[in-house]
């Protein structure tokens, strides 16, 4: 059975019978499910033996290290986070997301439940997160802007070159220096220099990923075209580097970060005149389009200069930015889980130098 199939079925509701074994603060001995990393310890040490082949003698790290497999403990305690993060994002009438929230806010000092042992040793906030909801767009609903995805970057180069549309806006989502900032450019047909820039720091890499920033940014080019006379009447192309945000605005399905989404395909509702539509009307607004990065458009460089400073924090003023920018925004499910990832594979890179 390969390993991939096999932890799986091993850690089936891991969350619901195992504590991770961590020593608390003036005790000598672990808390936790000791027993039971020592018997999941024997059959990982199984199943790393049989994938590498060979001896029965090697210790376990040596064949944690030769098969690529995570140590047991950093395994089970990463299935453990992701567990109690997936809850965090749960709709608030579940119960599960109920209770965890109720443990975050007033910890019982006895008789703690393998949940709310989870939150306390993974400091989980429910309230700092997003909840993750169904689908909300009927099925009948269509995008007020057309979508294009060149089939090659030299396309897209070409068709971005070609395109004479009298408004052109260029947005980026940029993680650098460990933070996330999202910026849009909005350029005049004939002018080399930007009418407007919107730009927003979303914060740490830790709590926010580049396709938030990504979305950000088209949510600020949505922004700026909200009351132009303009829209629908004159061409207009907003463009991204972002394959996957373009892909987003189609798809059926919820996911971290989709609520940037929803506030996108929101704001391409109401911009222009038709404030009191609730949804599309057959006329075409503007144009999504996939443009490569870093191939030398104009546009798309001033907006990767710019995002960068975003990510360095720089925002426009608050009365500058829509709604949803004026707050923090909540954490992201997907980079605090990428986060602890990475985490535990500096702890395995420290016990394997400390190993004998």
């Amino acid at each position: 059975m390969p390993f991939s199939v096999a932890i799986p079925k091993m850690t089936y509701a891991l969350d619901v019978w195992f504590v991770p074994p961590h020593k608390k603060e003036g005790r000598r001995n672990n808390s936790g499910s000791v027993r039971a990393l020592r018997s999941m310890g024997k059959i990982q040490r199984i199943a790393t033996w049989a994938i590498t082949g060979g001896l029965w003698t090697p210790p376990n790290d040596l064949l944690d290290a030769h098969a690529g497999v995570l140590p047991v403990n950093l395994m089970l305690e990463h299935i453990c986070h992701a567990a109690v993060v997936q809850i965090a994002t749960l709709s608030k009438s579940h119960p599960l997301q109920s209770m965890v929230r109720e443990y975050s806010k007033t910890p019982a000092k006895t008789h703690l439940s393998p949940l709310q042992k989870l939150v306390e040793r993974f400091n989980i906030k429910p309230q700092r997160f997003k909840t993750i909801k169904p689908d909300p767009l009927p099925p009948t609903y269509k995008r007020a802007f057309t979508v294009t995805i060149a089939d090659s970057k030299e396309e897209s180069i070409k068709q971005e070159a070609e395109d004479n549309s009298d408004v052109k806006i260029y947005t980026d989502g940029s993680g650098f220096e460990g933070n996330v900032g999202a910026v849009a450019v909005l350029y005049r047909k004939g002018s080399e220099e930007p009418e407007k820039i919107l730009c927003f720091h979303l914060g740490s890499l830790k709590k926010h990923t580049t396709f938030e920033g990504e979305a950000v940014g088209s949510i600020l080019a949505a922004w700026m075209l909200q009351g132009r006379p303009e829209v629908g009447q004159t061409k207009i192309t907003s463009y991204t580097d972002s394959q996957v945000f373009i892909k987003a605005t189609g798809a059926r399905k919820s996911g971290p970060g989709q609520y940037l989404v929803m506030e996108y395909l929101g704001l391409t509702e109401t911009m222009g005149n038709n404030t009191d539509v609730p949804y599309p009307t057959d006329t075409t607004k503007f144009a999504l389009n996939w443009v490569a990065a870093h191939k030398g458009v104009m546009g798309n460089e001033k907006v990767d200069e710019e995002a960068k400073r975003a990510a360095q924090g720089e925002s426009s003023p608050p009365e500058e930015l829509p709604p949803i920018l004026c707050k923090r925004l909540p954490y992201s499910a997907s980079a605090v889980k990428q986060e602890f990832a990475e985490v535990q594979k500096a702890r395995w890179k420290e016990a394997w130098r400390d190993s004998p």
